[in-house]
């Protein structure tokens, strides 16, 4: 499939084969080895697979990756029923996806190695300085939606002094039933895994509802939520009119802020730019103070970042 220009139905016809394909082999594994749980080898069918996606998504010209996720994430008719209960109770009717901002913050395992992450504060100061003067409010007296979602119930615990305090510009959406299982490892989980699944299904369905949503793409959960987004998952696709920006090759591996789709004579014709939906705050071109930085990442920054990292947690060494 590298390189072959493919109409959409027949994503979903491909996709469909691989991850069918995949799953047989699981099956027919199982039945062999008589075995219920999987195996080693299972295991590492799933590793591969991974790898995989992740080498494709990194120049994906068909968009078949996304395609792929979105298969992989459709919910069954309980979890359907499950999903459209929960969110009914959560997002208001009066939601505007303009008006709304996404704010995924992972926290808790991945900011030991992983990840560098910002204090609770940085992200606040992100949304105020950044996030909010780039909306179009009607009015001064409307108050845009923050819908924040994290695993780690510290993090939670930090927002609630932002949540009630009324002169903070954004009025906070939250699932306040999140079980925050505290972990990125599933053995790690504090609760039940399919309250975890359910949980992070309806994180993924919130962000799908903001005009723009601030990521740390080192995490494959919110790898996953840019995909979903630039797959023109989301708002958009429900009749809701605000700008998507179709990611190309020439953006960075998860999206640039500032580059856009659009050719050189429409950007010189007066046309406005969109900017991305999914912003990923591992990307370079925004402010230093924002920035994260993931363990993989190469640049001089990062680099200088990850020793401070370390010398102010020796015990990750």
């Amino acid at each position: 499939l590298q390189n072959k220009a493919m109409e959409v139905t027949d994503l979903r016809t491909a996709a469909q084969a691989i991850i069918g394909e995949l799953m047989e082999g699981w099956k027919k594994h199982q039945q062999e080895s008589h075995q219920k749980l999987w195996s080693d080898e299972d295991w590492k069918a799933m590793e591969q697979a991974q790898k995989w996606m992740v080498e494709k998504s990194v120049e994906d010209p068909t968009g078949l990756i996304r395609q792929i996720y979105v298969y992989l994430l459709r919910p069954n008719p309980h979890y359907k029923s499950l999903l459209k209960e929960r969110l009914s109770a959560l997002v208001p009717p009066d939601l505007v996806p303009a008006n709304a901002v996404g704010l995924a913050i992972r926290g808790s395992d991945k900011c030991k190695k992983e990840s560098t992450c910002l204090p609770f504060s940085r992200y606040m100061e992100l949304v105020t300085d950044i996030a909010c003067p780039s909306l179009s409010l009607q009015s001064p007296a409307v108050r845009p939606r923050l819908i924040m979602t994290t695993e780690d119930p510290v993090v939670f615990n930090e927002s609630l002094a932002f949540q009630q305090n009324f002169s903070f510009p954004f009025q906070f959406l939250v699932n306040d039933q999140d079980n925050m299982q505290g972990s990125g490892f599933p053995r790690e989980f504090r609760s039940a895994g399919e309250n975890t699944i359910v949980s992070t299904l309806i994180a993924f369905q919130l962000h799908l509802s903001a005009g723009q949503v601030y990521l740390n793409c080192c995490s494959n959960s919110h790898a996953v939520i840019a995909q979903l987004l630039r797959a023109q998952c989301g708002a958009r696709r429900h009749g809701n009119e605000f700008a998507y920006n179709t990611m190309t090759s020439r953006n960075t591996h998860y999206g640039d802020w500032y580059e856009n789709d659009l050719s050189d004579s429409n950007s010189s014709s007066g046309s406005i730019i969109p900017q991305p939906v999914a912003r990923c705050l591992s990307d370079e071109g925004l402010p230093r103070r924002f920035r994260i930085c993931c363990m993989q990442s190469k640049d001089q920054f990062c680099s200088e970042l990850f020793v401070e990292h370390y010398q102010n947690n020796p015990g990750l060494l």
